[in-house]
């Protein structure tokens, strides 16, 4: 009896002394791997700045990352969060196209993880780093080459891998279809004019959308049709522009002197249009396809620094890029005699 009083004694301290072992290991740890990405840092920026998109690129303890399990309503920004199982991300602050800061909890051990996106020749140098203290379970399994953390270096190199394949795929294809003159109808709808840089514009328009739905929730308005932009510049100015964007609504709405959404109308016109599937990122392609039809056709336009792009397809119904639909317009002179439709379609994989 006294044998075995010793031994379960001598089990007792063997594992206390194993735990202080364990619990005195240096828990903190820094992980920080890079990957230079063909894609402008704005592009890259905000595709890995909204959750949605993290279960086309993000690798945890498995090859393929799930749909999270829990997400905000808002899966972009500062506030926003993600939950798959036992791992959680929530951004903190974000420092447009430059950094995401991130609070990462792993089977209950906090720590932070941050996103730096800088410029490197035409490319973007994208670095990932996480850094914290590991718990006591996390330390004991370390200790025995065991756990989730001993493949953190590997799944981290590649997440950034899968990240480039998916930005590849899917901002990289894209369609243009021109479709001839058509009729644009008189619309009215809600209106808010900026003024901002081309490349800018493109960039935010995930904001834009998203601010407009609340607002339209927040004042139980119902939006009669697809988002919509009037530019009053060239369709290959690259510079500051005038744009007007536009929410369809049925009926007139009074807003006060002082506020930025109005209410405004648009007379019926002919214009050409085209179709664009795809990235913002190539629209540019699209406008050029469309001027170059008018060109060919001898279209005469009413006012080159006038055109409308309507957001058929857009980042509020899909977070898919390649499936955004675009249609564009040139305001033409009505005297136009109507060509044979065209058949024009280009593709990039």
């Amino acid at each position: 009896m006294r044998i075995i009083k010793y031994i379960l004694m001598l089990l007792v301290l063997l594992f206390a002394a194993a735990a202080i072992f364990v619990y005195t290991q240096n828990g903190l740890f820094e992980v920080e791997k890079s990957k230079t990405i063909a894609f402008q840092k704005n592009v890259i920026f905000n595709y890995v700045n909204d959750y949605s998109n993290w279960p086309s690129f993000l690798v945890l303890y498995a090859e393929d990352a799930k749909a999270p399990t829990k997400q905000s309503d808002i899966t972009y920004g500062e506030a926003s969060f993600a939950t798959w199982d036992a791992i959680s991300f929530a951004t903190e602050k974000t420092t447009a196209y430059d950094s995401i800061t991130q609070n990462l909890n792993w089977n209950g051990a906090k720590i932070s993880s941050q996103w730096h996106f800088s410029t490197a020749q035409k490319n973007t140098k994208v670095s990932w780093k996480i850094k914290g203290n590991l718990g006591f379970k996390e330390r004991f399994l370390k200790l025995i080459g065991l756990g989730s953390f001993r493949t953190i270096a590997r799944d981290m190199s590649k997440t950034l891998d899968q990240l480039d394949k998916v930005l590849l795929a899917e901002l990289n294809h894209f369609e243009i279809t021109v479709n001839g003159i058509v009729e644009v109808p008189e619309m009215a709808f809600l209106q808010q004019m900026k003024s901002v840089a081309k490349a800018d514009f493109y960039a935010n328009m995930p904001s834009y959308l998203s601010k407009s739905a609340t607002f339209f929730e927040e004042f139980q308005l119902e939006m009669s049709g697809n988002p919509l932009c009037f530019f009053e510049s060239t369709p290959t100015d690259k510079k500051e522009m005038q744009v007007k964007m536009c929410y369809p609504i049925n009926e007139e709405i009074f807003t006060s002197p002082e506020s930025e959404i109005t209410y405004g109308k648009s007379e019926r016109f002919q214009a050409v249009k085209a179709t664009f599937t795809g990235d913002y990122l190539h629209i540019e392609k699209a406008w050029a396809a469309l001027l170059a039809y008018c060109k060919t056709n001898n279209i005469d336009l009413a006012n080159p620094s006038q055109h409308l792009e309507i957001y058929v397809q857009n980042y509020l119904q899909s977070n898919k890029p390649s499936h955004w639909v675009t249609e564009l317009y040139l305001p033409i002179r009505t005297s136009n005699p109507i060509p044979p439709p065209p058949v024009i379609t280009e593709q990039l994989d």
